[in-house]
């Protein structure tokens, strides 16, 4: 069946963007492998526009402590029977790796930061000049680290590619000739 790759996206609009360069560099390590990304609710459409994510799965959220408690047991149960060859997380959270450890993915790459390092097959050092670069580069350099892995070499690109749904697109040419009519 080849490579499977889930990657855990971030939690927020502004960063979901800031890995569609990763993403890209993800697909391009391992172009034949199937790419999923699994995210919140709220963020999980932003994924869609990514024209190298085959398919976006949407973490289950329940009100209260009690569902916040079991979210990484339900998560888990969620992704576990797709049987995942690697798991790469871009939040930096214990939960997430916590998530893919119980879904017994093999292969979880990761930064090493809150207390996961014991979670994650492949913790990486959190880079000094993190603070100093664009944080497109913070994704990036933990792509990087599978570049040993892939079939091929590639040097990484900060491009964003957004592809929009062609149902999209119409609303969007509706809604601005709306605009344009208008005024």
């Amino acid at each position: 069946m080849g490579q499977s790759i889930l990657i855990r996206g971030t939690n927020w609009i502004g960063d979901a963007i800031m890995t569609f360069p990763a993403i890209g560099l993800v697909h391009d390590l391992f172009p034949e492998a199937r790419l999923h990304l699994i995210a919140r609710p709220w963020v999980a459409p932003v994924y869609k526009c990514h024209p190298d994510i085959q398919k976006i799965l949407v973490c289950q959220e329940g009100p209260g402590l009690i569902n916040r408690l079991l979210r990484p047991f339900n998560t888990s149960k969620q992704i576990a029977p797709q049987g995942y060859s690697k798991g790469i997380l871009f939040p930096n959270s214990f939960e997430s790796a916590l998530e893919f450890r119980i879904a017994g993915i093999p292969e979880i790459l990761g930064y090493a930061t809150d207390a996961r390092r014991i979670l994650l097959t492949r913790a990486v050092p959190i880079p000094e000049d993190k603070e100093k670069r664009h944080h497109i580069w913070y994704y990036l350099d933990l792509v990087k680290h599978l570049a040993e892995q892939g079939t091929q070499s590639v040097k990484p690109s900060t491009d964003i590619k957004l592809c929009l749904p062609e149902k999209e697109l119409k609303k969007a040419e509706t809604f601005l000739s709306g605009l344009l009519n208008r005024y």
